[in-house]
């Protein structure tokens, strides 16, 4: 009686671990299903790593307890947990380029444990049933799981795991055990950083041709702003001051922007380059064409990088292309982060009026998530809001908190900016990095409101484009191609815009890069999601008319 027992619950001890596994991993069924329609090679190879590594780990659980199990299973354990809790909280697995983007919004971390610390519960859970279930001592002797198959099983696992995520176009540790997973995916991301050669920056090959068009061209990347909420576009009461200045202003509507997370977008904004190079082989071009930077000094422009948002190098920035920038400055407040937009605004006109040819990029704070973290309690406008700190489900909570951060650093933004200031010979180019998913699809389970790798809608990408200047020839032939381009433009249009404003042949710009906003937009471009650096770039297809993105339901949020 005792015997069979003690086999039950060695039965059951088995059915726990390949739970655990299972369900900490997430996406297994849905990758197995992608590699069966793709590769029957690839499908059978991914259901052996499976099986080798639910072996191994019933092994090591059916392992007498030493210090070396203790070791091997507590490492195993955290690796699940890591990558369980990576999964729960972002919907992807864990990238070589996720990697990189945590890295670039680490100064985000202290906020993210406080607003993600619920979702990590049940990672946890599942960390300590496998830990108790690897420690409880077996009843029986499966000598299947002893010895040499254990070892050469646990090895075998961890090379498979590895050969698969070193593919930088593969599918990564996506769907892979993930208790097997995080050592050789660490060994993969090395090997991948260290085969990525730094190459040089290319010179400067295209000719100036004419003289630059204007003194100070500034481009404005705000944050995390969509487009159907500035006011001029839909009314949300967000940026009444703009509606005020309206007949002064050139306003494209709504724009797509390149990626819809901040490093991919604001990489292509500085590096250049069009939507073909960038989905093709060629891709990886972005990291060796010319700056921005290269092609402002070239043409007499002093070169000027302003943050706003953090106080070190992101989105790929480092001192190879810090040593292209003149002037590099991290903006702070007296008055707190959620005051730094403004202190970027007085700045800034402080450089328009200072003398000499300027080129100017700012990178503003914008509404960042935690909305409630970005503007101050007493411009609390809109209510109720979301709790500092907390996620939410409640999406009049969320929208009017999102609401208040724009009014905020959006509206008075420009309203410092732009009173009284001249723009004879500015032009301004504003728009944001990406857009917000406002809970427009079914994901209410997860706080990641944009930059999701995999399943990103169109809303996250959906941005504002709008130009000031007082310059009369400039203003009137943007605000001729209104008309042609409203709700068509896309941030590629950016770079190829600010060359020819500088001075350089358009046609070979436009030939080089793509279209500038002077040119006819016959379809939208789309964005990409994902991997920038390594892997495959895939642009989304978007509808010609991006107005279908916008819910009407959101007009019964924003009265």
């Amino acid at each position: 009686m005792r015997k069979s027992f003690e086999k039950f619950i060695d039965l059951l001890k088995i059915f726990a671990v390949i739970a655990i596994m299972y369900f900490s991993t997430g996406s297994t069924v849905r990758v197995a299903t992608e590699y069966f329609f793709e590769s029957k090679f690839q499908f059978f190879y991914f259901l052996l790593i499976w099986a080798v590594s639910i072996f191994a780990i019933i092994a090591f659980a059916f392992k007498k307890n030493s210090p070396s199990k203790i070791i091997v299973v507590t490492l195993l354990g955290i690796s699940g947990f890591a990558l369980d809790l990576h999964y729960t909280i972002m919907g992807d697995c864990l990238t070589v380029e996720s990697m990189s983007f945590l890295w670039s919004e680490k100064s985000y971390a202290s906020e993210a444990l406080t607003m993600y610390w619920q979702l990590g519960l049940w990672p946890l859970i599942r960390l300590i049933i496998f830990l108790v279930v690897s420690f409880i001592p077996s009843g029986s002797d499966f000598k299947i799981f002893s010895g040499w198959r254990r070892t050469i099983s646990f090895l075998l696992s961890i090379l498979f795991v590895f050969e698969v995520s070193a593919s930088i176009d593969g599918k990564g540790i996506d769907g892979l055990p993930v208790h097997v997973s995080l050592i050789p995916f660490f060994a993969a991301m090395t090997k991948v950083t260290l085969e990525y050669k730094i190459t040089p920056r290319k010179e400067v090959s295209i000719p100036i041709t004419s003289h630059s068009k204007i003194d100070n061209i500034i481009l404005i990347v705000d944050e995390s702003i969509r487009g159907d909420f500035i006011d001029l576009n839909y009314n949300r009461k967000t940026t009444p001051y703009l509606l005020t200045i309206k007949e002064e202003i050139i306003n494209y509507g709504l724009a797509m922007s390149s990626y819809n997370r901040s490093n991919g977008s604001n990489a292509i904004l500085r590096m250049g380059i069009g939507p073909e190079e960038f989905t093709s082989p060629d891709g990886r071009n972005l990291f060796t064409n010319p700056l921005i930077w290269q092609y402002a000094r070239k043409a007499g422009y002093r070169a000027i990088y302003l943050d706003a948002q953090k106080s070190s190098y992101n989105d790929y920035m480092d001192d190879a292309e810090a040593a292209h920038i003149d002037t590099l400055l991290w903006i702070k407040s007296r008055d707190g982060k959620e005051s730094s937009d403004h202190a970027a605004a007085w700045k800034l006109r402080e450089l328009i009026n200072s003398p000499g040819k300027k080129f100017i990029y700012l990178v503003k704070s914008g509404a960042h998530f935690h909305y409630e973290n970005t503007y101050p309690d007493r411009e609390r406008i809109f209510k109720p809001v979301m709790e500092k700190g907390f996620p939410t489900k409640d999406r009049q909570k969320l929208v009017n908190s999102y609401r208040n951060s724009i009014r905020w650093t959006v509206n008075e933004f420009f309203k410092i900016l732009l009173k009284d200031l001249s723009l004879e010979n500015t032009i301004i180019i504003y728009t944001s990095d990406h857009g917000q998913n406002l809970f427009d699809d079914s994901f209410r389970d997860t706080m990641l409101l944009h930059g999701r790798s995999k399943n990103s809608i169109p809303q996250e990408a959906i941005v504002p484009m709008m130009i000031f200047t007082h310059d009369k020839d400039l203003k009137k032939v943007f605000a001729d191609m209104v008309a042609v381009n409203y709700n068509k433009c896309s941030h590629y249009q950016i770079f190829p815009t600010i060359l020819y404003l500088m001075g350089y042949d358009k046609e070979i710009v436009t030939q080089r890069y793509y279209k500038t906003l002077l040119d006819k937009m016959t379809e939208p471009v789309g964005y990409c999601e994902g991997n920038v650096r390594y892997g495959k770039h895939i642009l989304k297809k978007v509808d010609p008319d991006f107005t279908k993105y916008i819910d009407p339901e959101l007009m019964e949020y924003t009265k």
